[in-house]
């Protein structure tokens, strides 16, 4: 039997009401001693369950507890509504569908995010969503001094609504509208003071278009700072991409630079003898034969045309070096750069090359790669996005085998009258039906610390997704995966 202790109580009237709940699941939860992932995740179920509340429940509250169960101590977030409750709740809970209203997206998402959830519902009775995560190991001891400090924290946090001021005016304008009706129907034969009625109606019709409009910008606004949102968020996830290829991608140029300073060093040397020769040809003075070439201080014909095709193939390779360097340089550019906002019309496989370019030296070590591409159709899309998700899909394929010897992973392209496809391989050890479902969420991964943040493959599939196509899986444990990129032909209408 568990006792709980009472944190916090939000009351959810308005969509605001869902943004101070979320800020107060985290503020709460750091202090409880959960880790920046946790705090994420724990603020996002309740956004998503407070907004479930607000829109379909008819509003509601939101409690904040300290839970002791025989297993530790846990944190309890309870959801409560006065909607029409949920018909379907077992389809909903096994992710077969959604009512009608839109409700079971948001309750499937925040199920997966932490370790503890109930629901009760009943049809015209109101709905209650209980959540809950355990306190780490490390969290401080919950005493009453902890508890003390959350309500003084609480308490001067409470940040007042942007916009109470424009509900306290509604509610105002609301009761005067309704006072006038009272007026209107005891008094109705008074002809001037309906006549003033109307008016008023007018004016108070006014009022609500002027704020409707105004919600109606904040909104417009609240959209675009969401993309800019996902874009910073796109970006951010590239930077941890090449940070964790750098290594990789310094010794690609130190490669080919190597050996372009050795050939330069060989150059030099030539040329020093040949300026030699030159000189001691000019001085032509038995007495004064300048500096000695081997001894006789005369370079036979034979030296001089060796050096002269050594010379050549060693440019010809310093040359193919300082390419090499030159295109790995251009590729890094593109893909580290922000996107413009209007797409380009590009082959789909060009993203795809530009992606190995980047994580050749991540892969080169366990893998061999084979391409099968039969077609370059060309797409249009923001190309640096799809560099990132050919790099993700890349990365993760090279991850995934954890062989002695070298696996493959086989690259293929073709198209079909609609759509250009790109599909990646490996021969790794493939992903359980258990997680396969998974892979796609946010903040999920099955990677060893340091080795990834749980949002590529999440990040790819909205990529691929905002460009109307699809990003589809196929994989057997033992034999590999294969990931399949799916987007429309840009000479397609």
């Amino acid at each position: 039997m568990s006792m709980s202790t009472s944190l916090a109580h939000v009351e959810i009237r308005y969509e605001q009401d869902v943004v101070h709940a979320r800020q107060r699941a985290r503020l709460i939860a750091e202090q409880l001693g959960f880790d920046r992932q946790d705090q994420i995740r724990i603020s996002t179920a309740v956004s998503e369950i407070a907004r479930n509340a607000h829109q379909y429940g008819q509003g509601g509250e939101v409690e904040f507890m300290l839970e002791a169960t025989p297993h530790g101590h846990r944190f309890t977030i309870a959801v409560r509504d006065q909607g029409p409750g949920i018909a379907d709740l077992d389809a909903v809970l096994d992710g077969c569908g959604a009512s009608r209203s839109g409700m079971g997206v948001g309750i499937v998402g925040s199920r997966r995010l932490l370790d503890h959830f109930q629901i009760g519902a009943t049809p015209g009775g109101g709905t209650t969503v209980t959540l809950g995560k355990s306190l780490p190991p490390d969290a401080p001891p919950a005493t009453p001094l902890l508890l003390r400090r959350i309500a003084d924290l609480l308490t001067a946090n409470r940040s007042a609504s942007p916009l109470e001021e424009i509900r306290t005016q509604n509610r105002e304008l609301i009761g005067e509208i309704t006072e006038r009706k009272r007026i209107s129907a005891l008094l109705r034969d008074q002809s001037e003071l309906l006549r003033q009625e109307v008016i008023e109606r007018r004016s108070a019709q006014l009022q609500l278009e002027t704020l409707n409009r105004e919600l109606e910008k904040r909104v417009a606004a609240g959209v675009k700072k969401g993309r800019a949102k996902d874009l910073a968020l796109i970006q951010n996830e590239k930077m941890v991409s090449l940070g964790q290829l750098a290594a990789g991608v310094a010794h690609e140029v130190n490669n080919p630079m190597g050996y372009i300073t050795s050939n330069l060093n060989v150059l030099a040397d030539y040329f020093d003898r040949i300026v030699t020769y030159g000189w001691n040809r000019e001085e032509n003075d038995p007495s004064n034969p300048g500096p000695s070439m081997g001894g006789s201080g005369r370079m036979s014909p034979e030296e001089m045309a060796a050096i002269l095709v050594d010379g050549v193939d060693l440019i010809k390779e310093s040359l193919e070096g300082a390419e090499k360097v030159t295109r790995i340089v251009q590729e890094l550019k593109a893909f580290s750069r922000n996107d413009a906002p209007e797409c380009e019309t590009v082959t789909l496989t060009s993203c795809l090359e530009s992606a190995l370019t980047v994580a050749n030296n991540e892969l080169k070590y366990v893998a061999v790669i084979r391409k099968e591409c039969e077609s370059a159709e060309n797409v249009v899309c923001h190309p640096g996005q799809l560099s990132q998700v050919f790099l993700n899909l890349l990365v993760n394929a090279g991850h995934a085998i954890v062989s002695d010897t070298l696996g493959e992973i086989v690259l293929r392209s073709w198209h079909d009258e609609l759509f250009a496809y790109v599909s990646v391989s490996d021969t790794g050890r493939g992903i359980p039906e258990e997680l396969r479902e998974r892979i796609f969420d946010p903040f999920f991964t099955t990677k060893e610390v340091g080795k990834g943040t749980g949002l590529g493959l999440s990040i790819s599939s909205d990529i691929i997704a905002k460009h109307r196509g699809e990003l589809t899986v196929e994989s057997v444990v033992g034999v590999g995966t294969t990931f399949t990129v799916k987007l429309p032909r840009s000479d397609v209408p």
